[in-house]
């Protein structure tokens, strides 16, 4: 019934104990409202045996708490201890808004579905997992930019880069960083010796004075890509000119600024590309 996180049975039976004291009623009346005998009764609310989901539905249906609550308090306790459990307590720590927007997640938004709900109407861990996956790894990515910068700024050697060029790099080694982690398999948020290592090692590669080629299995990528290039770009002007106009682009003198101008686009580009998750760009795409 339960998955990796287990109901303690103590603090299920100090719940239902809060429940019969709220109602000011004896063990012995609440057992009979439950058709229960009052030693069965006594050994839930001790926490000498859990209580089993049956008769918690009961106490929520007369008490009007979630049956949840009974097993792992509010569910943002719930998540918490989940997470915990899994091993993200300093995540949470620095980000005690991550489990509200799960909840939010859970109870309001698009995936909101009666088949992601556990036995006792709580979130699946799977769904838990799915969705704090998304979050974290935009939390890890804020991060690993905020260090990249700092460490940018503090390199002699550097100093007179553009601001595109140092958006470009920031995006470049940050990314770099987090496929690093994935496929090391070391993606914990309280590891910041580990990541500050990577970016070191990926800033030491890092050729501040060419243009970075881009994954370009998706279009954004591809248009950053071009984009660096003289003739790409006038060749895509060309491709954009012949399906809107029917005509072709010549790419003469005359039409400096046009080509100029599109590839002003690619700072911007950049900026979009350290903003969106590969499962975004799958769901831009792949329709």
């Amino acid at each position: 019934m339960f998955g990796i996180l287990q109901p303690s049975k103590e603090q299920v039976g100090q719940r239902i104990r809060q429940v019969k004291d709220e109602m000011g009623i004896s063990l012995s009346e609440f057992g009979n409202r439950l058709g229960l005998k009052k030693p069965t009764l006594n050994a839930y609310v001790q926490g000498y045996n859990l209580a089993p989901l049956s008769v918690i539905e009961k106490i929520s249906k007369i008490s009007g708490r979630p049956v949840g609550w009974f097993y792992f308090g509010d569910m943002e306790e719930y998540v918490s201890s989940y997470l915990s459990l899994k091993g993200e307590q300093k995540l949470l720590e620095d980000h005690p808004e991550v489990v509200a927007k799960l909840k939010e997640i859970f109870l309001t938004d698009e995936f909101k579905n009666i088949g992601w709900e556990n036995e006792v109407g709580y979130p699946k861990e799977e769904f838990i997992d799915d969705c704090y996956y998304e979050i974290k790894y935009e939390i890890m990515q804020e991060e690993i930019e905020n260090y990249v910068k700092s460490s940018i700024e503090q390199m002699s050697t550097v100093k007179n880069i553009s601001k595109d060029k140092e958006i470009e790099a920031i995006t470049v080694v940050t990314q770099s960083t987090l496929n690093y982690m994935e496929v090391a398999g070391d993606n914990r948020y309280d590891s910041l010796d580990s990541i500050k290592r990577i970016v070191n090692k990926e800033l030491e590669k890092f050729d501040f004075h060419s243009d970075v080629h881009f994954e370009d299995r998706y279009l954004i990528g591809k248009l950053i890509n071009m984009l660096s290039n003289q003739q790409q770009t006038v060749d895509l002007i060309n491709l954009l000119s012949i399906s809107l106009t029917n005509k072709e682009f010549s790419g003469s003198f005359d039409s400096s600024e046009l080509i100029s101008t599109m590839q002003s686009l690619r700072p911007a580009l950049i900026k979009l590309y350290s903003k969106v998750s590969p499962d975004e760009l799958i769901d831009w795409f792949e329709k």
